[in-house]
């Protein structure tokens, strides 16, 4: 009986430590957890993504250089930084365990007299598609006042239903404050990997022209490589775009404006050239010369021209400066109507 009873005190306690064993493990490495998330809340901020080479954010006030060094604008492949928002996850406001482990973080690493070091990373759970792991760093360095440059490397990791695959890419733009109110912008950016058509090379540059305090535009032209075609694609760059108090609202139409000109080519449909913006200060006449190029790199030939008079002296404003516009972009001709029917006249020398 004594015996049975030691061993039956002993496997009391072996019994008693393995409970208090699964018992505070899972607290500790909890704690644990929290800890990291809590470090990570402490430096990151919710994102907000858009297509466009800078991003607008603002630098921390405590240790960091001259506000008016940086004036960086939206980005083709860096987030938006804020350093007021929190950690946000999916899950939290959708309760389905599809996206739990779903998170998207990013904010400034390092600062530099004259720059910063800032990296953003997260994981998104496409449901019925796969999942997704993005890392990316970047660098910015303001020259002066007007001039900056950007850089930054990217990796994605892909893991779909039958497939997976990595990604990396590298990007750099060099942006020229020209006035408080125009800007322009040259960039480019180079992808190695299996993107799935989500990221390619690219360059180009744009012009960004802020025509009040809330509204703006960013037009230019980009070339990117389709991958599937096999060769280089050349589309405009239209971005308008909304300054609202707490954040930037902006989309990029272009994509949208090259269909556009391909439905009204195949329907044998034509295009009027405006010479408005010249009567405006824009300096372009509208369409833009980069949109009038892809139109006739499409095949498109009808192309009328006008001038958006509204009074006598305004009526074919400009037009002396249209056949060097025209020409450039391919056009011999301009297209008058006579019955509802189009007559192709050869441009003036």
């Amino acid at each position: 009986m004594r015996i049975k009873r030691k061993v039956s005190i002993s496997c009391l306690g072996g019994r008693l430590g393995i409970c208090l064993l699964l018992a505070f493990v899972p607290q500790l490495l909890s704690a644990q957890e929290d800890s990291v998330c809590f470090i990570r809340d402490s430096i990151q901020i919710q994102p907000e993504f858009n297509e466009s080479l800078f991003s607008p954010f603002e630098l921390p006030s405590e240790n960091s250089a001259p506000s008016s060094m940086f004036h960086p604008e939206h980005s083709y492949s860096l987030p938006d930084f804020s350093l007021k928002e929190s950690l946000r996850l999916p899950y939290q406001t959708n309760p389905s365990l599809l996206f739990r482990g779903d998170y998207s973080t990013s904010g400034v690493l390092r600062q530099f007299p004259h720059g910063m070091l800032f990296g953003s990373g997260g994981q998104t759970s496409v449901p019925g598609i796969g999942r997704f792991n993005n890392a990316s760093l970047g660098y910015q360095h303001a020259f002066n006042q007007r001039l900056t440059l950007q850089l930054g490397v990217d990796a994605m990791k892909i893991n779909m239903i039958h497939s997976t695959g990595q990604a990396f890419s590298t990007s750099g733009a060099l942006r020229y404050q020209a006035s408080d109110r125009v800007a322009f912008k040259v960039f480019g950016s180079y992808a190695i990997g299996n993107t799935y058509g989500m990221d390619t090379h690219r360059y180009g540059a744009t012009m960004s022209l802020d025509m009040s305090e809330r509204f703006g535009m960013e037009v230019g032209v980009q070339r990117y490589y389709d991958a599937y075609r096999g060769r280089w694609e050349t589309v405009p760059v239209v971005i308008p775009y909304y300054n609202f108090d707490k954040f930037k609202l902006s989309l990029d139409v272009g994509g949208i404006l090259y269909e556009i000109l391909r439905k009204l080519i195949s329907m044998g449909k034509g295009i009027e050239v405006n010479t408005a913006g010249f009567k405006y200060g824009l300096g372009h006449p509208n369409p833009t010369e980069a949109v009038l190029l892809r139109y006739h790199e499409l095949g498109g030939e009808i192309l009328t021209l006008g001038a958006d008079a509204h009074a006598p002296e305004h009526v074919a404003y400009a037009f002396d400066r249209l056949p060097q516009i025209l020409r450039h972009a391919g056009f011999r001709y301009f297209t008058v109507f006579t019955g509802r029917k189009p007559d192709f006249l050869p441009l003036p020398e």
